[in-house]
């Protein structure tokens, strides 16, 4: 792993399999990945199999990411074709939710929806899977950075800020951005899913947030939502917020203590501030999350952010929450298969319901939704301006079998997959790929040897271009795949 920057922090960020090359090297080729080489190479794919899955999966993630860049995303329409079996769509599936998941340089926090999922509210179906991918996907890391926003550009009218004034704030800043797990764990305490001496009955949990969840609408209406979003008759709004009588060791530090150094502020006044400024600008659900976490961990945050009169306004503002640590929030609608069985009125609303849930996430957000063509035409009349992905794997049975021939036009296919939204798309009549073709194209296996080689060489160098180093690597590493 190396650390990369962005948005002010550091984080992990993932390397390539076999090589040690971050991901990120590769966009200086226009490419998303490297398309010779399979995202989990040890799984015992045929490469043929792995790398048709790798350009699905791949297409989808270039389509975000050029989504992600506009101010205002754009959905994207992902056609699941008759070529690609259902089995092939799944893969191609779990592929794109774990590289975004594992790989944040992309920026992309993926979150999964069922349609299946409106069944508790046509928007806290959306709600309840974010909620629990915020606080399921390294929330320590996404506290750290939108504590040092709150910090760096701070609301001083609020009695919180009073403490931090005087106080030195440049040392936990830089704290906050070189190491944000060790600044997240001092300030708001170890990342657990439940802390020590919590109420650990996780059922009981599970029914307390359901009793709670019941008591909203289901279904409120948009203007509703101007009201606010707690709702102060709820009798267990703060059983999970309050924190323990005695705290345990390895949670938080007995006694005050300083973050930054021995002139930085005391860990429980930004604590303190950094909760009262996100009521204050962005959402008192959140801010209450954020108090659930300190108290008890991650499973009853994610539970507690589902909890609200007004879904709309906390998707939102988790989705800005979310962006202190990514650039988009993703949400990947599934399974229309049940669409045509719906009543007509409900497929209105749902689609209502989903225009209403991507203006929901404004600037912070870009929708995707997976479906067959014809499956769910009324989505499709209302997400026409879409940008289309589609999810076939052309000549799959060319190169599926272990051993296969190479077979040029699937490698095109891979190669044009691989692009960039915008990006130059290379093809077998650009060098490298023409002479690797030539010279070494006995089968698939072992011009994606070479290919993967030549590529990762031109990568590593980062000028944009191929060179004839890249195919002297290539060639040496398909021979010593040979031999």
């Amino acid at each position: 792993m190396t650390l990369r920057h962005a948005k002010g922090r550091y984080e992990a960020n993932v390397t390539h399999p076999g090589n040690g090359l971050p991901t990120s090297a590769y966009r200086a080729l226009g490419l998303v990945c490297n398309p010779f080489t399979p995202w989990a190479p040890d799984k015992g794919d045929t490469i043929g199999l792995a790398l048709s899955t790798r350009a699905a999966s791949s297409r989808l993630i270039s389509a975000l990411l050029a989504a992600s860049a506009e101010e205002r995303s754009r959905p994207v329409w992902v056609d699941k074709t008759a070529e690609a079996s259902t089995f092939l769509s799944v893969l191609a599936l779990a592929e794109v939710l774990e590289v975004l998941t594992e790989d944040t340089s992309y920026g992309v926090m993926p979150t999964y929806v069922q349609l299946q999922s409106m069944k508790g509210g046509r928007v806290r179906g959306a709600l309840g899977a974010v909620a629990e991918k915020v606080a399921g996907s390294r929330v320590d890391l996404t506290l750290a950075a939108w504590t040092r926003e709150a910090l760096a550009e701070p609301d001083t009218a609020l009695a919180e800020w009073a403490p931090l004034a005087s106080a030195d704030l440049g040392a936990l800043l830089d704290l906050l951005r070189d190491d944000p797990a060790k600044a997240s764990e001092e300030i708001y305490g170890v990342l657990k899913p439940e802390r020590e001496g919590v109420r650990q009955d996780l059922e009981m949990l599970m029914r307390v947030s359901a009793a709670r969840q019941e008591r909203q609408e289901q279904e409120p209406e948009a203007a509703d939502e101007d009201d606010g979003e707690e709702d102060l008759t709820d009798p267990a709004g703060e059983i999970f917020a309050t924190p323990l009588a005695i705290p345990d060791a390895e949670d938080e530090p007995e006694g005050p203590h300083r973050v930054g150094g021995p002139h930085g502020p005391e860990a429980v006044d930004v604590a303190a501030y950094v909760v009262a400024y996100t009521k204050e600008h962005l959402s008192p659900v959140v801010a209450r999350g954020i108090r659930v976490y300190v108290a008890q961990g991650t499973s009853a945050m994610s539970q507690d952010l589902k909890v609200t009169k007004a879904p709309r306004k906390t998707l939102g503002a988790l989705a800005r929450f979310a962006c202190a640590r990514y650039d988009k929030v993703a949400l990947i609608w599934d399974r229309f298969d049940i669409w045509p069985m719906m009543e007509p009125d409900m497929r209105v609303k749902i689609t209502t319901s989903l225009a209403e849930t991507r203006w929901a996430l404004a600037d912070h957000g870009v929708m995707a939704i997976l479906s067959r063509p014809g499956e769910a035409p009324e989505l499709e009349e209302q997400f026409a301006a879409a940008g289309r992905v589609d999810w076939d794997m052309p000549h799959l049975s060319d190169v599926e079998p272990r051993g296969s021939a190479y077979h040029d036009a699937v490698v095109r296919h891979w190669l044009a997959s691989a692009a960039l939204d915008g990006a130059r798309v290379w093809t077998t009549d650009d060098e490298p790929f023409a002479t690797l073709a030539k010279e070494r194209a006995g089968s698939i296996e072992e011009f994606c040897a070479a290919a993967a080689a030549a590529v990762d060489s031109a990568a590593a160098r980062g000028d944009g271009a191929f060179a004839d180093e890249d195919l002297a690597a290539g060639l040496a590493a398909a021979a010593a795949a040979e031999g």
